[in-house]
């Protein structure tokens, strides 16, 4: 197991749903429990082995636009 010696905060943000097909396209692709938003071997690639910047990056830039993207 790898394990940081120091904790860190990664930070994220709530998406916005700012209209009817926000809220349809965020249940879809956020929240849609039968399909994953991003399967485990595209998780590694994005999050494991990458570095406090770049977590926060993904985080900071994830949106419902993204998550669509995924399922492409």
């Amino acid at each position: 197991m790898n394990v940081d010696s120091e904790p860190y905060i990664a930070n994220t943000h709530m998406m916005s749903i700012r209209n009817p097909q926000d809220a349809a396209d965020y249940d879809e692709y956020c929240e849609n429990p039968t399909v994953p938003v991003i399967s485990g071997d595209e998780w590694f690639e994005t999050i494991i082995g990458k570095d406090l910047n770049e977590v926060q990056d993904f985080a900071s830039n994830f949106s419902i636009e993204f998550a669509k993207e995924l399922h492409k």
